[in-house]
């Protein structure tokens, strides 16, 4: 959430996920972000940008990546 009542520019940056949304969902969002600071109306519209990503510019940003899975193993203590 972007700051409300502040006098200066702001770019709120949206994370790399919103890429994979759907258009509709994103022009959504964005209207809520430019119309509202929280569950109230936005006072300073007009100082907000927003920075959209791009699914081609997130594609080569994704590294993908193997999990490897090792056997548990509980150690005993002799004696004990």
């Amino acid at each position: 959430m972007s700051p409300d009542r502040q006098p200066i520019f702001q770019i709120a940056y949206l994370p790399l996920e919103f890429a994979g949304k759907p258009k509709s969902e994103q022009e959504s969002a964005g209207r809520e972000l430019f119309e509202k600071h929280g569950e109230k109306p936005r006072l300073f519209k007009n100082g907000i940008g927003i920075a959209v990503p791009t699914a081609d510019q997130v594609e080569g940003l994704v590294v993908p990546f193997v999990i490897f899975s090792l056997p548990n193993v509980c150690l005993k203590r002799q004696g004990s």
